[in-house]
């Protein structure tokens, strides 16, 4: 063997050595997210990411004036996931159209649904994280007629409503949708906020918001007393996450599920949610 054989064995085993012991710190360099184990609690499993769709809905989610998405609900969520160990990258959409994704394969979650059979066809769902309530807003015209009727004898009185397309709101709003006689009463809007202008512009005699939603743009609008809660809450039920079958397995529903029970039980929650 010649000597200039020896020493590129030397360097070689040199070279080994060293990999050798760094090779605990170059696998934990691997890991560069965290990672959940739903069972145990403990961060083993590989990071998810997730896609959400998502729809500005002030005061609960929106983009700020610097282009970020933020709002009450938005925390919520990325709190939820955060502790499942997954990474959301957030889509904006309509909300009817973030359904069709979710069923399509090409996007695998949205927030705050209802559970529903047909739903259950194409998506998972988590335990429900929050209640939503929906109120039927009237003009303060029609606010008397409103607190003498209960919302079927509106409907048969010729009240016109307004409903977000593609929302859910209950099964008595979804039966009369089945109805020709009075489906014909209702005025399908592209988004919640159309239902406020449309309701000023006389082309509809109320529509359904969410209380915390409908206070926000009353300020903004400087509106303050010219359209009335009725008496009638429409909705009050609780809301999910819905994920695509097509995209996403049930243990990450499961990892959800921890995060959401350990965060309910949190001050956080009982001082915004509850």
């Amino acid at each position: 063997m010649s000597t200039r054989g020896l020493s590129i064995n030397k360097r070689s085993w040199s070279f080994l050595l060293i990999l050798l012991t760094l090779f605990p710190y170059l696998e934990n360099t691997k890991a560069d997210v965290k990672t959940y184990n739903a069972s145990s609690g403990d961060f083993s499993q590989k990071l998810c990411r997730i896609q959400m769709g998502w729809e500005s809905w002030r005061p609960y989610q929106y983009l700020d004036s610097e282009g970020n998405i933020a709002g009450i609900h938005i925390e919520l969520i990325k709190l939820i996931a955060s502790k499942a160990g997954c990474h959301l990258d957030f889509v904006q959409n309509r909300f009817v159209n973030s359904i069709k994704y979710v069923r399509d394969g090409t996007l695998d979650m949205v927030s705050n649904t209802t559970i529903t059979a047909e739903r259950k066809k194409f998506a998972l769902f988590t335990i429900p994280y929050r209640k939503e309530m929906i109120v039927l807003y009237v003009s303060k015209e029609k606010l008397a007629l409103c607190k003498q009727n209960s919302f079927s004898q509106l409907i048969q009185k010729g009240f016109r409503f307004g409903v977000p397309r593609g929302n859910l709101y209950g099964e008595e709003i979804n039966q009369i949708q089945k109805q020709p006689r009075f489906a014909r009463k209702i005025v399908y809007l592209e988004s919640n906020r159309k239902g406020l202008s449309a309701l000023l512009q006389g082309k509809i005699d109320g529509y359904f918001n969410d209380p915390a939603v409908h206070a926000y743009y009353l300020k903004r609008e400087h509106l303050k007393g010219e359209v009335k809660p009725c008496k009638v809450t429409v909705y009050a039920e609780d809301v999910s996450l819905m994920f695509s079958k097509s995209t996403v397995t049930p243990d990450i529903i499961l990892r959800f599920n921890k995060a959401m029970i350990e965060i309910q039980k949190s001050e956080y929650y009982r001082t915004h949610w509850n």
